[in-house]
């Protein structure tokens, strides 16, 4: 899938041609929610920032458009409490959580 080369990159030609889209930061706690086409309509982030009291800081956005697919990296710091189970909450709703580290 072209999904899979942007998101989970394998070759060295493919990590190489990322690096020009990666957003690069010396903070800590960094979090990239991956999206896809399936829920960028929908207010994952917004449900999950009121259903687990955290604050979240979106530090960079950006969007792929691949043919018919969207794929959405988005960003954020996200401090609180209840942070690790609103990260399994967006993970349950199909947004990929990872911690960035570039």
């Amino acid at each position: 899938l072209i999904k899979d080369l942007f998101v989970n990159p394998k070759s060295l030609v493919a990590k190489s041609l990322l690096q020009s889209f990666k957003y690069e930061t010396k903070e800590h706690q960094v979090y990239e929610l991956v999206y896809n086409h399936k829920n960028s309509d929908d207010t994952i982030l917004s449900d999950c920032i009121k259903q687990y009291q955290i604050d979240v800081n979106i530090k960079y956005a950006k969007t792929l458009e691949l043919k018919s697919e969207t794929i959405g990296f988005l960003y954020v710091q996200m401090t609180g409490v209840h942070v690790p189970e609103a990260i399994e909450y967006l993970r349950t709703h199909h947004v990929e959580v990872n911690l960035y580290a570039i």
